[in-house]
């Protein structure tokens, strides 16, 4: 099924601009997260999350420019592959968190909050620390982190 601008709009309140630059996007070449896909908006719950942050972060206060810039669109394509690739067994979750901390780090603009984060995501299995306020104890509201 196609996704539209409109679609994003009248289903999920998503501004049309960046409703626009989701459902107009090419997919990404060698990318697991879109394995075997045509479109890049395609009707998958999986997918629409996307223009769905954007616009949150847009009515936040985000430069819409910014948010669906070339740079912003490969970085976010990269993090997802990532996700694809732990997903489907092919790196273990520390792999793929150090791998995203990697990619997301020169672009931080709080060092601290992003230095608080880095020590829970980089765990075999992210439960709460007791010197930052990140994740909970309780493993089931962690989630199932497999390893490979």
């Amino acid at each position: 099924m196609f996704t539209t601008k409109d679609d994003l709009k009248l289903s999920y309140g998503v501004d049309l601009t960046i409703g626009e630059a989701f459902v107009n996007r090419a997919v990404p070449l060698d990318n697991l997260y879109w394995k075997k896909r045509t479109i890049y908006i395609p009707g998958a719950p999986g997918y629409y999350f996307m223009p769905i942050f954007t616009d949150m972060l847009y009515r936040c206060g985000a430069d819409r420019n910014l948010l669906l810039s070339d740079d912003q669109f490969q970085l976010n394509e990269l993090i997802l592959h990532h996700a694809a690739m732990l997903e489907m067994e092919q790196c273990s979750w520390l792999q793929q968190a150090a791998e995203v901390i990697r990619l997301t780090s020169p672009r931080v603009k709080n060092k601290l909050l992003f230095d608080e984060l880095k020590p829970y995501l980089l765990q075999d299995r992210p439960l709460a620390l007791s010197d930052n306020r990140w994740g909970t104890s309780y493993p089931s509201l962690t989630g199932q982190i497999r390893t490979c």
